[in-house]
Formats: C-alpha cells, structure tokens, sequence
C-alpha cells in the first residue's frame, strides 16, 4: 500500500506544475476550513435544538405539575368540605344529645 501511495505521490509531484500544486493545497486547506466550518455549525444547531427540546420537556413538566396542583388542591377543598360537613352532623347530633339529657334530666 506504501510503495504504491507514494509512487503515486512521486508521480503528482513531477507531472503538476508547481503553481497548480500550491492552489490544489489551497484549495484543500480552503475545503478542510469549510468543512469544520460545517461541522461547527452544524454541532451548535444540535446544541440549540436540545436546549429546545429540554425547555420545551421543562415547560411541559411544569404545566403537568400545575395540574396536579390544581387537581390536589381541588380534592383537599372537597375533602374540607366533607370535613365541615361531618363536623356540622356531629354537632347536630351532640346538640341533640344534650336536649334529650336536658329532656331525661328535667324528668
């Protein structure tokens, strides 16, 4: 593979004229540039699109955890309310309990 690649070397050597070698390497050094160039580019609009993705998966959790907030805080205003209305029972019932021994008592 050697021997090959550079015979081959030896023989762009002696055949191109020398300006024409000197603006092939240019032109190479010029395509490598804009080829990293690319690559940069390309590697920061990745960067930004997860950066995106990862707001938009942050801003969608926080609409989630909204949700349940809401939905928890409705649950705990229904359970107050079942709270108060056992409690209202519970005192209807103790204020009957006490008529009826004011009633025994007064017997």
């Amino acid at each position: 593979h050697a021997p090959m690649r550079h015979e081959a070397s030896w023989v762009w050597r002696s055949r191109v004229p020398e300006k024409a070698r000197e603006e092939a390497i240019a032109a190479e050094a010029t395509a490598r540039e804009e080829a990293d160039a690319t690559l940069a580019a390309a590697e920061a609009a990745t960067q930004a699109a997860n950066a995106a993705k990862q707001a938009s998966e942050t801003a969608e959790l926080k609409k989630g955890q909204a949700k349940l907030a809401f939905l928890l805080a409705t649950h705990v205003k229904g359970i107050n309310g079942k709270i108060e209305g056992l409690k209202h029972e519970a005192n209807k019932r103790l204020a009957g309990v006490s008529l009826q021994r004011l009633a025994e008592a007064r017997r």
